[in-house]
């Protein structure tokens, strides 16, 4: 097959849920087919056709006139497009009909973005998705929630990457971070912006207070940047809980899982999400899970099941979880546990792949 993916980003340039997703998927689809990619930034790792974008602003002008161009260019090397869907200006989107009656080539989208805002230029969009071949959306929320906007069949599959666990612990991590080995570690693995909330969990441990979070050895791992770095630094220095928080920065996706091994805990506070790729690693994982009863979460999160919930921007209930699993090590083993059999059952990379591969093999034969 021949397969032509348009993403502006990817990883490891960026480093959000989507980006790295489709670094699995091209890596992955370049083995045995035919990959080209446009994008800003070239990936030296990946036998794949780059077609470079140039950065020029305007961004929401010159991003969609330069990939016509190179679509348009290649046509005659490749039978399908597959683009990341994601809330943008129509401009992004409206030449997809266009270029598939004029130059007879297939589409197909994945929508990663979680927030369901409502389309500015609704007939555009719905134009745009009723003509695409393929529609995947990464959670069952977003396939419902497209599937009445534009009544038409959307395929939900979660967006999985290869995942490896650490089956000796590297206590030298322990060292290199200077805690203690007996220390009780709390993950939070994703960016830090608004919509993640890592405040709410510096506040949080703020509830617990210095002498219950000493008591404890409880060390917070902060494995990510972003705009709210700053902020929340600020909030850990200017408080007693700077002992007890550590900022990782961005680590790579291929360094998580060491981190995940030494953890005892994962929180997770967003306000909505796609499909978090680090909700799914911490269950690959077998950590006890605390998450935001937030869309995207709870609809994999069940309360007392195989994690356990608080209400979205409510550290007193972040709190309350936090002290219950800490105190609770049976309790959250019990959690832990179901976690792991659930992302068994749900979540194989190998069935989400074969079913690219399906969708690909039935929109080049149609």
């Amino acid at each position: 097959m021949r397969i032509l993916y348009v993403l502006p980003q990817i990883y490891p340039y960026v480093t959000g849920g989507a980006e790295i997703f489709h670094y699995h998927l091209l890596l992955q689809m370049s083995k045995n087919n035919k990959v080209g990619y446009i994008g800003y930034e070239n990936i030296n790792n990946i036998a794949v056709n780059f077609y470079g974008l140039y950065k020029l602003r305007p961004w929401r002008l010159t991003n969609p006139i330069q990939t016509i161009i190179l679509i348009y260019r290649r046509r005659m090397d490749y039978d399908i497009i597959h683009l990341n869907y994601c809330q943008g200006s129509w401009l992004h989107w409206f030449y997809l009909p266009i270029l598939k009656k004029f130059i007879k080539i297939n589409y197909g989208l994945t929508i990663h973005d979680p927030s369901l805002y409502e389309w500015k230029h609704k007939g555009i969009f719905k134009y745009v998705f009723d003509k695409a071949d393929f529609i995947v959306a990464v959670s069952e929320r977003l396939k419902d929630g497209y599937q009445k906007r534009c009544n038409k069949s959307i395929i939900y599959l979660p967006p999985l990457v290869p995942l490896k666990k650490y089956l000796h612990l590297d206590t030298t991590l322990f060292d290199e971070l200077g805690i203690r080995k007996d220390s009780k570690i709390v993950l939070f693995a994703g960016s830090l912006k608004e919509s993640k909330r890592p405040l709410i969990l510096a506040k949080a441990l703020y509830l617990l207070g210095h002498k219950w979070l000493r008591s404890n050895n409880l060390v917070v791992l902060f494995a990510g940047d972003g705009e709210q770095r700053e902020e929340l630094s600020d909030n850990i220095t200017n408080s007693t809980l700077k002992e007890h928080c550590i900022l990782l920065g961005r680590i790579p996706q291929e360094e998580l899982a060491k981190y995940y091994a030494i953890a005892n805990l994962y929180v997770i506070s967003s306000i909505h999400e796609g499909k978090s790729m680090s909700l799914i690693e911490a269950m690959f994982n077998s950590l006890p899970i605390i998450a935001s009863n937030a869309p995207g979460i709870n609809d994999i999160i069940f309360d007392n099941h195989n994690g356990l919930l608080f209400e979205i921007d409510d550290p007193d209930g972040l709190a309350h979880c936090i002290k219950i699993l800490i105190e609770d090590c049976q309790f959250a083993m019990n959690l832990a546990h179901n976690a792991f059999r659930d992302y068994e059952g749900q979540f194989r990379y190998e069935d989400m792949f074969k079913c690219y591969m399906n969708l690909y093999e039935n929109t080049c034969s149609s």
